[in-house]
């Protein structure tokens, strides 16, 4: 104070002035880091929300599904932030369903309002809502900590100023490096989020240090997406094995369920929903708990359940309250479902109503008056048979079933009414019944009726007193032949092919896996591996319903060339193997011999045509030194290809050498006929008509490409596609198809002029190549082609896999007046999800629905739902596989505007319609 006012004047404001600056810098200096916090803290919310927003996207097929471990694998990629404390995915019954946590999972934010932000002292809560069809499923909750950005914040600022009031221009210079220090980290993480979700093919713009945490966050997303893809995959197949079991149980009058493993209802037949009383969306996708409720979830649901899961089948009675007051005494069976892969994915329900028979017990068993009343007027079998095994009375329920008088069966043997092979089990058992009186004994016997037809029956045995005293055994008999033959039903679904009748792949490797846990040194046994040769043939020039009648006739003709015990299965689409037990590799040569000769003789005829197919057979011993089922098919299919290596139409017994030269010739061979292909121009281009379903002349081709061959045969795309997207050469005969359609078309104006326009196919890998749009537009640019003539088909995977490439690539183009089709659609487990951010012009149905429309409900449900979201969102859709007058005419009923198929026109040389033009 002393010095203030002993200072000059010029000094006091000199003073005033630099005190006043100071305070103003940092005032300034405080201002611009809440300002740098505020940005900071923004900047991490709007990064996880654009994470949030992709795992909520990409975890909708996972609830659906109930997939909790694709769920926790699609959280896991946040372990990368530091900043996440916790993050929970919840469904839509507020349920937690998923989480991953560094702290307590009580941070977890589940009160939120959905797809919302909030900022609560030093945390950040978001939430996702997960939707499928536009309906909620479920909630992404997401909470980050920052604390240490605030904690960071306070020591800058502290710091800032001591320093300005050392010197004003230094705490300006430290404020400034302190803000960008602190802003940099995150605004480079915000920019690189933004690029991921962008460009999904990041990896050329990632920084060179390898333990960056930038590349440790791209590497965990491309590993997540890569796993995902994987287990879609599998997904597919598990929803094909549902819709074959949903369309077996439609038909059966017992009420029958399918639950998975976390007792969420999969499928509910018409009867059960009856029996339950309730609608489908009661049922369905609900859980057990739910549905039952906890407390009989709890003590009779679960147990028994549990028990299946574990392999088991079970078997149970008992009193069930059901809606409208009912009361019914139920049979409850449990069987474990088993997937393609041999794992247990749920259990199957089947319950059937037996409180007549119930009733009828327990009036037996109220009084002898009831009884004798009940006895023959009562709908169920009933039988009383003394200690010696004979029949001492019979209602007439039973005789009328069985075919006999009274007098044919009263005091006649009862083991007269059993199965030959049942009656020393059944004789056992009547001695096990009054052997221990006190118990009531149950069992599932063959009954004989008097005409010699068998039914079956479950008999309850309670021993009572007879009219004279002594002990009989009192017998109800419950005819299950109904349950048994849906039994039946069911076990020979799952392990015989639909098409042939034969073992099916999941049953033969079955067996196989068996017999190889128990081979004895002594012993021989054989494995042959069957690949139908020109096959594709009669598909290509007939159809596939032509297809499915050769493998069914040919099918019924090899059963009679094994031997008994021998087991013929179909392991694929033209693919066969037979699993010889006790069987040398002579005897199994000679087998081998004897299938390759009724191939050979065998002749097709369809629709005054005929056909001859070959066979490469592999055969392969089986010995101790055999390792597992995997080997041993990489053997047989190696020992095949070698026989087609070889000529084909022969068998190759296989060697040791024989796997390596396949992998060799197998990865290499397609290589190097495309590369010979593309230099020396030996593709070609079919087109194949698309039909307007109206009858107006708005038609269309797409165009298909071939290969020839060195004696200029005709090579189908299915042999060297697969190879050529395999070794990434598909974007060469991409660019090969567009640059020779466009050269045909432009100098073909009236072909060109009477056309609506050309569909070409573009692969994902082209969509995913920078330069491949450049290479598009400046080709349609030289030709002096019209957009609108021109339509690019881009199939739902490949478009789904590079959502971001598809679109930018669609609306370029589209700016050109080019239109698109999705090709394929409906074969994706996302497909109505991703459907409204593609702005296509067509869709077409993919082929496995159309093709047995006509006998599948489910297939023209399919369509149907197809066929209606395309029109609500303005496109208009083509059928691709219709194959005759009876497929197209229920097209032209469910409203589909296009159809493509050999019903429609076959694939044509393009050159020869232009021609024609």
């Amino acid at each position: 104070m002393t010095f203030l006012q002993q200072a000059s004047l010029k000094n006091k404001v000199i003073m005033i002035i630099m005190l006043t600056t100071i305070m103003a810098i940092t005032l300034m200096s405080i201002s611009l880091i809440v300002i740098d916090q505020n940005t900071a803290r923004d900047s991490i919310a709007k990064r996880l929300d654009i994470l949030t927003r992709v795992i909520a996207e990409r975890s909708t097929a996972a609830i659906r599904f109930d997939d909790q471990e694709t769920a926790r694998l699609l959280l896991s990629a946040l372990r990368e932030d530091r900043a996440v404390v916790v993050a929970c995915v919840y469904t839509a019954s507020d349920q937690p369903f998923a989480i991953y946590g560094r702290n307590d999972e009580s941070e977890c934010r589940s009160d939120l309002k959905d797809s919302s932000v909030v900022f609560e002292d030093r945390h950040l809560h978001l939430s996702q809502t997960i939707k499928l069809h536009g309906s909620k499923i479920g909630t992404l909750y997401l909470t980050a900590n920052l604390k240490e950005i605030h904690e960071r914040l306070f020591w800058f600022a502290l710091t800032i100023f001591l320093i300005c009031i050392i010197v004003t221009a230094a705490a300006f210079y430290i404020a400034s490096k302190l803000q960008k220090a602190v802003t940099r980290p995150l605004t480079r993480l915000r920019d690189v989020a933004e690029k991921i979700a962008d460009t999904p093919d990041y990896s050329h713009q990632l920084p060179d240090e390898p333990d960056h945490e930038i590349n440790s966050l791209y590497t965990s997303f491309s590993k997540m997406l890569e796993q995902i893809k994987h287990r879609n995959e599998l997904r597919e197949q598990a929803e094909r094995s549902l819709r074959n079991f949903e369309h077996i149980v439609s038909n059966i009058t017992d009420p029958i369920a399918l639950l998975d493993k976390n007792f969420t209802y999969i499928v509910a037949n018409s009867a059960y929903q009856q029996l339950m009383g309730k609608s489908p969306e009661q049922i369905l996708h609900q859980n057990a708990a739910q549905v039952f409720g906890p407390e009989f979830f709890q003590n009779v649901i679960k147990p028994n359940a549990m028990r299946c899961l574990k392999g088991e089948n079970v078997n149970y009675q008992d009193w069930f309250d059901f809606a409208g007051n009912r009361k019914l005494y139920m049979d409850i069976t449990y069987f474990p479902y088993i997937d393609s892969h041999a794992q247990i994915e749920g259990f199957i329900v089947h319950a059937r109503d037996i409180t007549q028979k119930k009733n009828t017990e327990e009036a037996l068993q109220s009084s002898e008056e009831r009884f004798r009343a009940i006895y023959d007027e009562n709908p169920i079998m009933l039988f009383t048979i003394n200690e010696a095994g004979r029949i001492i009375t019979v209602n007439q329920y039973g005789l009328d079933q069985l075919g006999y008088t009274r007098k044919e069966l009263v005091n006649q043997p009862a083991l007269k009414l059993f199965h030959e092979d049942h009656r020393l089990l059944a004789e056992q058992y009547i001695k096990q019944c009054f052997a221990k009186p006190d118990e009531v004994h149950n069992c599932e016997m063959q009954k004989i009726r008097k005409d010699g037809s068998s039914i079956y029956v479950h008999e309850t045995v309670r021993i009572v007193d007879g009219s004279a005293g002594e002990p009989v055994a009192l017998f109800v008999c419950e005819d299950i032949t109904k349950r048994k033959q849906t039994d039946e039903l069911l076990t020979y679904q799952a392990s015989h092919d639909t098409l042939t009748g034969l073992i099916n792949r999941l049953e033969f490797e079955r067996r196989t896996e068996r017999l190889l846990s128990d081979v004895k040194p002594e012993q021989q046994h054989a494995m042959c591996y069957l690949d139908l040769d020109q096959f594709k043939v009669v598909n290509d020039t007939c159809g596939h319903t032509a297809g499915d009648e050769m493998l069914r006739q040919l099918s019924s003709r090899l059963t009679t060339v094994v031997r008994h015990r021998d087991t013929l299965a179909r392991l694929g689409g033209d693919e066969f193997g037979v699993l010889m037990e006790h069987c040398s590799l002579d005897d199994a040569q000679r087998v081998a011999s004897s299938l390759l000769s009724c191939i050979q003789d065998f002749q097709f005829i369809w629709e005054d045509r005929s056909f001859k197919v070959g066979v490469s057979i592999g055969l392969v011993p089986i010995s101790q030194e055999t390792s597992n089922l995997t080997e041993l098919l990489k053997d047989a299919d190696a020992a095949c290809y070698m026989a087609k290596d070889l000529g084909r139409n022969r068998i190759h017994v296989y060697h040791a050498e024989d796997k390596e030269i396949v992998q060799r010739q197998g990865e290499m061979q397609w290589v190097a006929k495309i590369h010979e292909a593309l230099e020396e121009d030996r593709f070609t281009l079919y087109a194949q008509i698309i039909h307007q379903l109206d009858n107006s002349d708005d038609n269309h081709y797409e165009l298909l490409i071939r290969m020839r061959d060195d004696t200029d045969g005709t090579i189908p795309p299915g042999a060297f596609l697969p190879a050529a997207e395999r070794y990434n050469l598909i974007t060469g005969i991409d660019k090969w198809v567009i640059h020779n359609a466009f050269h045909l078309l432009s100098e073909n104006p009236n072909f060109l002029s009477n056309t609506s326009f050309c569909s070409i196919n573009i692969s994902g890998q082209s969509l995913t190549e920078d330069q491949f749009l450049s290479y598009v537009i400046e080709e349609l640019h030289n030709s002096g082609i019209d957009g609108r003539k021109i339509c690019f088909e881009i199939t739902e995977t490949a478009a789904i896999t590079s959502l971001n490439n598809a679109i930018r690539f669609i609306s370029t183009l589209k700016g050109l007046g080019c239109q698109f089709a999705l090709d394929d659609f409906g074969s994706g487990l996302s497909s109505f999800a991703y459907l409204k951010n593609l702005p296509v012009d067509y869709l077409k149905i993919d082929g496995v629905f159309v093709k047995d429309i006509a006998e599948d409900p489910i297939d023209r449900a399919m369509v149907k739902s197809i066929n209606e979201i395309g029109h609500l969102m303005g496109m208009q859709t083509i059928a691709e596989f219709v194959e005759n007058d009876v497929i197209k005419g229920i097209l032209i009923e469910i409203g589909v505007d296009y159809a493509q198929g050999y019903g429609v026109g076959k694939p044509v040389p393009f050159e020869s319609l232009l021609n024609i033009q």
